[in-house]
């Protein structure tokens, strides 16, 4: 088992919040760092996915360390450990930003066949996933897919808007606020005026001021739900829409 150990000089973890601080949509000072709370949520699901895991402890004076482990297998021995200390720097206006790919990638069933669309008793329920984050967009199928759906995902409106116009979904789950071409609220316009689709829509926003978001959904017949407002906001999107979900 490989072994890398990060640490920083940083503020440090508060006690109260160290056993949450590897939870989904976790954050520390929220409201004054940017980001979903999600990466060291995401690096912890990845690195077990394959064996692995990540751990957290709290440094004295000051600081933090993080722990990766990666199953490892060399041919020889490592000779010694290796640490990584990491000095923190303040620097105004930085703001790390995930990279968002693009294209629509279609999830299918474990044997491979495509979903009987004319037997909806007998078949997965299809669910549409749209988000521009990339990050999002993957824990949000993966989510989904945990829950026995089969999973689309699109990057943007307009992904989405060609992908409804060829293949039949039980529900949509989108992010609000994405970037031209296409936000979720132009997306649930086109769906339900344009392309007369009428399947339970989940909105998911980060706003803060949710009102006007809010009566705007409900006038197109949409879910509403606030980013980090429920620990596994996926679950509570499915568990809304498909009452059977468990």
């Amino acid at each position: 088992m490989l072994r890398i150990r990060v640490s920083d000089t940083g503020v440090g973890v508060p006690p109260q919040e160290a056993a949450q601080l590897l939870g989904e949509f976790a954050q520390l000072n929220q409201g004054i760092v940017g980001g979903q709370g999600l990466g060291l949520y995401t690096a912890r699901a990845s690195l077990r996915r394959i064996g692995g895991n990540l751990t957290f402890a709290p440094n004295v004076p000051s600081g933090a360390s993080f722990t990766m482990t990666v199953p490892y297998s060399p041919a020889a021995p490592l000779a010694r450990a290796v640490e990584v200390v990491v000095v923190r720097e303040e620097k105004d206006g930085a703001n790390a930003k995930g990279v968002n790919a693009r294209g629509a990638c279609t999830e299918r069933a474990a044997d491979g066949s495509a979903a009987d669309k004319n037997n909806i008793e007998n078949r997965k329920r299809h669910i549409l996933v749209v988000d521009d984050d990339q990050m999002l967009r993957w824990l949000y199928a993966t989510l989904v897919k945990k829950y026995g759906y089969d999973v689309t995902t699109a990057s943007n409106g307009a992904e989405a808007v060609e992908v409804l116009r060829t293949t039949a979904f039980d529900a949509m789950i989108t992010d609000m606020n994405m970037p031209s071409p296409g936000d979720g609220l132009l997306l649930l316009r086109e769906c339900r005026e344009k392309l007369h689709i009428d399947i339970p829509v989940a909105v998911l926003s980060g706003c803060a001021t949710e009102s006007q978001e809010r009566k705007s959904c409900d006038a197109l017949r949409a879910h509403y739900f606030q980013k980090g407002a429920q620990k596994n906001i996926v679950e509570h999107v499915l568990t809304h829409i498909f009452p059977e979900t468990n």
